[in-house]
């Protein structure tokens, strides 16, 4: 990936909360906020001592807590301003070793709801295509939430720092010794349903290539960014759906340099027709397919 495709990011959208963020190489907290106009018995705290037991407490698989109820900070973005504790939760990475939902080719989402408090991630791209496209947009419509976060995982290599994080509300700010996100200006702003795939990749194959009816061939592969179609260096695995024809693997892996070697027949089909296999993920589709003349 290219390093402009990593790191942590704001935008710019106005909002009554406001995320603080503490980001290490396996762990990711979110600290949600609302703005209050007066403390109303709330009592007033450093943000140092607020988030200390935050930052130190167990992940607990990503449950979000409130355990820091009537405290507020002041506002590090406004001096005087007051920010009243909502809730908190943490993304460790470590919980979900050997699980499937921490994939090549994800997309989490942290929601977050009218009182503030947050939701436990979600990897949007292992669901259903409908949740992929438009049912997660309308059931947080349905439910009153938004997104707090988004973390965009083209590759997972156990490390966020190979992440691009979203924090979609103006105003976020970094805790502990996490630097404040960078501000993404209007003009490079990027939606939640569109565009995000431009951070992805995709799949190369040869577009000439023939076969004979019943015959072998070996079709090469390498992984491409989407962004500009430069080689992706990078090993994964992937899933041959064969839409005609035979294939003997169903997964084949790319080596380091992001190149592979799909073995398929053209089993039962005559000239004229085509020997076509798609190629996905483990849990996104048609990341590259690839066609075959049969002669």
């Amino acid at each position: 990936m290219h390093k402009t495709d990593t790191g942590l990011y704001q935008l710019t959208h106005e909002s009554r909360f406001r995320i603080g963020v503490s980001l290490t190489k396996t762990r990711l907290t979110l600290v949600a906020f609302k703005r209050v106009v007066r403390l109303d018995g709330l009592v007033l705290t450093e943000l140092a001592a607020l988030t200390e037991p935050i930052m130190e407490g167990p992940p607990d698989a990503g449950v979000p807590k409130s355990f820091q109820k009537g405290f507020a900070i002041e506002d590090p973005g406004s001096p005087g301003a007051v920010l009243a504790y909502c809730s908190h939760l943490a993304f460790e990475l470590t919980d979900l070793q050997g699980a499937d939902e921490i994939v090549d080719y994800s997309r989490f989402e942290i929601p977050i709801d009218v009182e503030g408090l947050l939701a436990t991630w979600d990897n949007r791209l292992i669901t259903s295509r409908w949740d992929k496209n438009e049912y997660g947009q309308r059931n947080r419509a349905k439910r009153g939430s938004a997104i707090a976060c988004y973390v965009w995982m083209p590759i997972a290599t156990g490390s966020f720092a190979d992440t691009r994080i979203i924090l979609p509300f103006a105003g976020a700010f970094g805790i502990g010794d996490t630097p404040d996100p960078i501000v993404l200006n209007e003009g490079t702003q990027l939606s939640d349903t569109r565009n995000y795939l431009g951070y992805y990749w995709h799949v190369v194959t040869p577009s000439d290539l023939t076969i004979v009816p019943d015959g072998w061939v070996e079709i090469p592969l390498h992984l491409a960014e989407n962004a500009d179609g430069s080689p992706l260096a990078q090993v994964t695995r992937l899933k041959i759906e064969p839409l005609s024809g035979y294939v003997p693997h169903a997964r084949v892996v790319t080596g380091a340099d992001g190149q592979a070697l799909i073995r398929a027949c053209a089993l039962g089909l005559h000239p004229g027709e085509t020997l076509s296999l798609k190629i996905n993920t483990d849990h996104y589709t048609s990341v590259g397919r690839v066609d075959v003349a049969v002669v």
